[in-house]
């Protein structure tokens, strides 16, 4: 079975797309569509199912692309392996990451593994939480740091650093000329909260329960899928939020946003760096992580 072709066709399962997924891999449509043909026939049996302008998996493709993905990240490790003998880190490296560590912790440490390793090629996949552990668990990315402990026993998880939750509110909110609120007020206020799976919505989640509200309690402005959103949605007037320090700390220093402390509130969380149980990792992985963990 040729790799190259196999990878083609992860490409595809994964952007439901032939147009996209050429884009993606450099290639011609006609030819994306030639590989995966010539993989059917191999294996014989339909992979996809043209609909429109997209593509739809079949049974028999949702079967290949695990194994596809596993074969893979075995070739990447073989390659990583044998580069290694001669001192070298290079070859292909997955890692993902939901949206705190990902935009503001690990774009350092990838700067400081590309002035180490130049020849390691990174892709860093974002989502949230949640689909990070399921790209872990399935090989898409070989480690990644979450906001939050997943329940999930394919995956180890080791706590690599910390973060801080803040609540912000909009200057023009009379909450900002509070230093300290309850709990039971956040109630009462517009709230903007992540989407389900988001770390810092699972961190929020635990914290209120501590003090006997439940999320549910909140009158819930409007969900949103990024810290960005959040972010806008605050300085737009829209309500108040809890979100990490890190994304917000420079618009508390120039007086975008207030930071009101929720009394006896733990908002303090880990980051978690998580890997596939029972998976090897490859060199790359192997000293991206050493790199993080060292800053524990």
């Amino acid at each position: 079975m040729d790799l190259h072709r196999l990878a083609v066709f992860v490409k595809v399962y994964e952007l439901k797309s032939l147009s996209r997924s050429a884009e993606a891999v450099y290639l011609s449509q006609p030819t994306v569509s030639g590989h995966l043909k010539k993989l059917e026939d191999e294996l014989g049996i339909r992979l996809f199912d043209r609909l429109g302008r997209g593509v739809a998996p079949t049974k028999a493709a949702e079967t290949l692309y695990e194994y596809a993905l596993r074969l893979l990240a075995l070739r990447d490790e073989a390659l990583q392996a044998v580069a290694e003998v001669e001192g070298k880190i290079q070859g292909k490296l997955n890692v993902g990451a939901s949206t705190i560590p990902g935009h503001y912790l690990l774009p350092g440490y990838l700067a400081q593994i590309n002035s180490l390793h130049p020849e390691l090629n990174i892709t860093l996949l974002l989502g949230d939480t949640s689909s990070v552990g399921g790209m872990v668990e399935r090989g898409t990315a070989e480690f990644g740091l979450i906001g939050a402990k997943l329940q999930n026993a394919n995956l180890q998880q080791r706590i690599c650093c910390k973060d801080r939750l803040v609540l912000a509110v909009s200057p023009s909110d009379p909450l900002s000329a509070r230093s300290r609120i309850s709990a039971e007020e956040l109630k009462g206020m517009p709230f903007l909260l992540r989407e389900s799976g988001s770390g810092t919505r699972m961190s929020l989640a635990r914290s209120l329960r501590e003090l006997g509200v439940k999320l549910t309690d909140l009158k819930v402005a409007a969900e949103m899928g990024s810290t960005e959103a959040i972010r806008q949605g605050i300085l737009a007037g829209m309500g108040g939020s809890v979100l990490s320090r890190l994304a917000v700390e420079d618009d508390f220093a120039a007086g975008r946003l207030v930071e009101v402390e929720v009394k006896g509130m733990n908002l303090e969380r880990d980051f978690y760096l998580i890997t596939r149980a029972g998976r090897s990792m490859t060199p790359g992985a192997k000293r991206l992580m050493g790199l993080i963990m060292e800053e524990e």
